[in-house]
Order: C-alpha cells, then sequence, then structure tokens
C-alpha cells in the first residue's frame, strides 16, 4: 500500500464505528481506519560516513541522515454540521530523502467515498533544494475503484483519485492539502470518526482538529491524549497535537520490540450516536424489512429442511445452503455500504457480501421456525 493511501486514509476509517462496525460491508472510509506510516523495511537506508579519527562531532538532539522520510507535518481537520454534513482538511509535508521515498510517494492517493463525499485537491507541489517550487495541477488526478474493489469480488462506490507527483527527488519537499466535502451523512444527522497519531516513522508535527456544534451531543473519547477544548462561535473546538522526533530503529538497534497492544483502540475516536441501542435501532431500520417472508424463500426453506426433524439438522442444512451455495460478492453503493439486500434478491442472486449471507441465513431459519433462530440471527 502506498504512503499516500496510508496518510489519507487515516481518517478516513473510523476505525471505529466506521471501518470496524460494520467491517465486512465497507472499508469505511469509515465508520474510517488507522494508519500505519513509514515503515523501515520499506526504504532503503544509506549509512552515513564515521567522522575522522581523533574529531568529535557535537551531539546533535537526532540524527535524521538515514530517515527516508520525514514527516514535518500532519495536520487533519474535521468541520462537522448537525445535519451530520461538513468538510475534512488533510495537510501534508514532508522531507524526501531517498529513491525508495520517491517511489512511495510519487503517486498520491486519495480514498474516499464517492456516494457522500466529494474531494478536492487544493494544492500538490515539490519545492526544490533550490527554492523553486513545482506545481501538480489538480486535473491531473484520475480517478480510480478502490484497492479493494480492484483484488476483491466487491463493486461499491469505494473510489480513489490517484495523482503523479510532477519533478520529485530526494532532496525535495512534498507538500499537499486536500479538502472533502462530506455532502451526505452516513447516518441521518450522525457523524463519528476515529484518528491514531503516527508513531512508526519521524512526525514533527501532528495534530487534529474537531469541530462540533456546541449543542449538539458528542462523545469524544482519547484517553491517551488530552484535547484543548475551546468554543468558538457556535462550535465546540478539540485540538489535540502530538509529535514523534525518534529516529525509525535500523536492524543493528538493539532495543525491544515493544509488545503488540492485544486490545488496540484508536488515539482519539468520536461518535454522535448515544448507545449501541441507538446504532442497533439505526441498522435496524435499515435491515427490518430485509427479511420478509415470500413464497419462494418459504419454498426453499421446506426443501432445505424437508426429512430433517431436529433443530440441529435443521440449522446444519439451511447453514450448508447459504455457505457453499451463495457466493462472496459484494455490491455496496451508498447506503448499500451497510443495508443488506432483501434475502429473497440474495437467494436469487446467489451470491452477497457478508450482511447479505446473514440475511439470508436469517430469514430462512425464521421460516423454518427453528427454535434457536434468534440467537444466531443476533449473532
Amino acid at each position: 500500500m502506498r504512503y499516500g493511501e496510508n496518510l489519507l486514509a487515516r481518517s478516513e476509517v473510523i476505525t471505529v464505528i466506521n471501518r470496524a462496525m460494520f467491517r465486512c460491508s465497507t472499508s469505511l472510509s469509515a465508520l474510517f481506519l488507522v494508519v500505519s506510516v513509514a515503515s523501515t523495511s520499506g526504504f532503503s537506508q544509506a549509512k552515513p560516513e564515521p567522522p575522522p579519527a581523533g574529531v568529535r562531532l557535537a551531539k546533535a538532539p537526532y540524527d535524521y541522515s538515514r530517515e527516508s522520510v520525514v514527516f514535518d507535518k500532519l495536520v487533519t481537520s474535521y468541520q462537522y454540521n448537525a445535519d451530520g454534513t461538513g468538510e475534512k482538511i488533510l495537510t501534508f509535508a514532508a522531507r524526501i530523502q531517498s529513491d525508495a521515498a520517491v517511489r512511495q510517494l510519487g503517486v498520491i492517493d486519495i480514498p474516499y467515498a464517492a456516494g457522500n463525499e466529494r474531494p478536492e485537491l487544493v494544492y500538490l507541489r515539490v519545492r526544490k533544494k533550490d527554492g523553486s517550487v513545482v506545481e501538480t495541477p489538480p486535473g491531473d488526478a484520475q480517478d480510480m475503484p478502490s484497492q479493494v474493489s480492484r483484488i476483491a469480488p466487491f463493486y461499491s462506490d469505494l473510489k480513489e483519485k490517484q495523482i503523479p507527483v510532477k519533478s520529485l527527488s530526494p532532496g525535495d519537499s512534498l507538500e499537499y492539502q486536500v479538502r472533502f466535502y462530506i455532502e451526505k451523512p452516513q447516518a441521518p444527522n450522525q457523524f463519528w470518526g476515529a484518528e491514531n497519531f503516527t508513531i512508526n516513522a519521524v512526525v514533527l508535527d501532528q495534530s487534529v482538529e474537531l469541530s462540533i456544534p456546541k449543542d449538539k451531543y458528542a462523545l469524544v473519547l482519547s484517553p491517551k491524549a488530552q484535547p484543548v477544548i475551546s468554543e468558538e462561535n457556535d462550535k465546540k473546538v478539540y485540538r489535540w497535537k502530538a509529535s514523534h522526533p525518534e529516529p525509525t530503529p535500523t536492524k543493528e538497534d538493539k532495543k525491544d520490540a515493544p509488545k503488540p497492544d492485544p486490545d488496540p483502540q484508536p488515539t482519539i475516536a468520536w461518535t454522535t450516536f448515544k448507545s449501541w441501542e441507538e446504532v442497533g435501532a439505526w441498522f435496524g431500520g435499515l435491515s427490518k424489512d430485509r427479511t420478509a417472508t415470500t413464497p419462494e424463500l418459504k419454498a426453499k426453506a421446506d426443501e432445505l429442511i424437508k426429512g430433517k426433524t431436529t433443530d440441529d439438522e435443521k440449522i446444519q442444512a439451511i447453514y450448508e445452503y447459504v455457505s457453499t451455495q451463495v457466493r462472496y460478492i459484494g455490491v455496496a453503493f451508498g447506503i448499500g455500504r451497510y443495508q443488506p439486500h432483501s434475502a429473497e434478491a440474495v437467494m436469487d442472486n446467489q451470491y452477497g457480501d457478508c450482511k447479505d449471507k446473514h440475511t439470508l441465513l436469517a430469514a430462512t431459519m425464521a421460516m423454518a421456525a427453528c427454535s434457536r433462530y434468534e440467537k444466531l440471527a443476533m449473532w
């Protein structure tokens, strides 16, 4: 995955409710995603020349000469309206210090959900060592299907803009800003998101700003990073700042690698849903009529359980049908990233994604009158 995609996909995920709440139905472009940037395994690092014998060098705070890329600025700003619309602005600045970094950042990827948001490249420029600036016109961007759509049987309005960067070389500084216009909320009058601060690359200035209507309920969680909170006009504004100036470790470094967190949580997360019950009510409204009884479904249920006398036998027969006879193909546009297709449509098509297959399983089991249907349907 390219650096640009990692950096820009950072929000979008919310990792939390989005690309985690219904992970199977959307790469959410979150409920949006958590990134990891600049691992040294992707970059070759040049070893600095040792000083001449007898010469002692003053010890600088950090030596970045072996870094492939140094991120000077990573800024994400969210501006929400009460109805869930708004804007997100991503601002990026980095020093490119190797050919590998040029390859990784030579094409900027901007993922977005076309059914809900519209990205606009504000600027993309390269600052050369001599002070000159080379601009890449926004019109050079090409619309592409999202990566998941290109490698999996998945059709969606998740897309990405790809922009080749003009005249990028080692020693240059790369700068860009992208503005996302959130034109349609994922759920009416609701919004949510998540962010993670980068800790596996050199980042000198990283910040997140979240601006919401001060009269709008929002749960904002950041237990490991305390925000500065202010009220500005009719908005409540949360601001977080961080940096990670430590150089990335090399193979020669003998520091023990930190143990992975068994239950990683985003650094910052927010939602306007007041409870999981409220989330369930929203999703229930999307799916309540999708398991409706039809003669065709009833006939299929009767066919599957014919000769079966116990719940276990019925459940096994229905499960084997859904798991083996219904192919995994996702067709998820707009609200379809969350809302399943009807059970009858899934049966007729003989394909669907995870929420579609669950809908068919639940509907068929209900018609087969399995006493354990409700528990399995909840799973």
